[in-house]
C-alpha cells in the first residue's frame, strides 16, 4: 500500500504485543481508522479516473500510523477482516457522498481498495461486496479491487473462482505491483484482471543511468498488459522525467506524488473543485 508523507508516523512497524494487537482489533470499533485518497490519472490527458482508498490508523489523536506499520500485525492476527471490511464500506460510502456533490466533475470516477489474502479465502466474499454496493448506491463498475500477486495465487483455484464471481458482477480487478512476484503468465491469463499496475521500484528507476534493467521490465508489463487486454497503471510517479518515459511506453495511467500525494476526503474535494 502507498503512503502519504504527511502527518503519517515514520515507524516501520507497530510494537507486536498484547496491548498493541488489542488496540488494532478495535481500531476500527473505536474509529481510529481514516481513509485517504490517492489520484489515478490518464497519462496522456491527465484526467483522473480513479482514487485509491489507504488506509491509516490514528492509534493516538493526531499521530497517523501508515499501513506498512500495522498491516502486518493485522494479518497476523485475524484484524484484517474488520479492517477490510470498514475499508470497502468506507470508501463506497465516501464516493457516494462525492457522486452527490460533484455530479459532473467525477461521474466516471472509480474507487480501489486493497483486498487481503483473509478477505479473498471467504466462501462469500461476492455477496458481501454486493451488498455493500447495495448499501451505498453504487455501482459495480466504479469499484476496482486491487490484490498482489502472492495473494491471487496462494490459492489459485479459489481466487479464480472469486474473481471470476466479481467480475461477471461488472467491479473492476486489478493485479497490485506486478513485477516484484513470481506468477507466470500461465497464471495471469487465467486471472480475469482488468489493471496490471507496474511496482514503483521500477518507475523508480526510469530515466536513471544503468537503470536499463527497470526500463526493460516497465516495457515488458506494458506489452503484457496490452496483449491480455488491460490497461496498465504505474505507480509511484515522481517526476516528470518518470512520467515522459511511461509516456513513451504506453502506460495507460499512473499515480504518485508527481501528481498528488494520498490525502483526506475534505483535500480531495479541493482537487475535484479545480478539476
Amino acid at each position: 500500500m502507498s503512503s502519504a508523507r504527511s502527518g503519517v508516523e515514520p515507524a516501520t512497524s507497530v510494537r507486536s504485543d498484547a496491548q498493541a494487537e488489542d488496540a488494532l482489533r478495535h481500531a476500527a470499533a473505536r474509529g481510529q481508522l481514516r481513509l485517504h485518497y490517492q489520484p489515478i490519472v490518464q497519462l496522456e490527458t491527465g484526467r483522473m479516473e480513479e482514487v485509491e482508498a489507504l488506509v491509516r490508523w490514528e492509534r493516538y489523536p493526531g499521530l497517523l500510523l501508515a499501513p506498512r506499520a500495522f498491516i502486518p500485525v493485522a494479518e497476523r492476527t485475524g484484524a484484517i477482516l474488520e479492517i477490510g471490511e470498514w475499508v470497502l464500506e468506507e470508501a463506497l460510502r465516501q464516493l457516494a457522498e462525492w457522486k452527490h456533490a460533484f455530479p459532473q466533475a467525477i461521474q466516471h470516477l472509480r474507487v480501489g481498495v486493497n483486498l487481503s489474502a483473509a478477505q479473498l479465502a471467504l466462501p462469500d466474499l461476492t455477496q458481501r461486496v454486493l451488498a455493500a454496493l447495495g448499501r451505498h448506491q453504487i455501482g459495480p463498475s466504479h469499484l476496482k479491487i486491487e490484490l498482489t500477486e502472492s495473494i491471487a495465487i496462494a490459492d489459485t483455484e479459489h481466487s479464480v473462482s472469486t474473481l471470476r464471481a466479481l467480475r461477471v458482477e461488472g467491479v473492476r480487478l486489478a493485479m497490485d505491483d506486478f513485477g516484484t512476484g513470481y506468477s507466470s503468465l500461465g497464471y495471469l491469463r487465467r486471472f480475469p484482471f482488468d489493471t496490471l499496475k507496474i511496482d514503483r521500484s521500477f518507475v523508480l528507476g526510469l530515466g536513471i543511468p544503468g537503470q536499463d534493467e527497470a526500463e526493460a521490465v516497465a516495457r515488458a508489463i506494458v506489452a503484457v498488459g496490452h496483449a491480455l487486454g488491460m490497461t496498465v497503471t504505474a505507480e509511484g510517479i515522481e517526476t516528470a522525467a518518470q512520467l515522459a518515459h511511461l509516456q513513451a511506453l504506453g502506460a495507460d495511467l499512473g499515480q504518485g506524488y508527481f501528481f498528488s500525494k494520498a490525502v483526506p476526503a475534505a483535500e480531495m474535494e479541493e482537487i475535484f473543485r479545480i478539476s
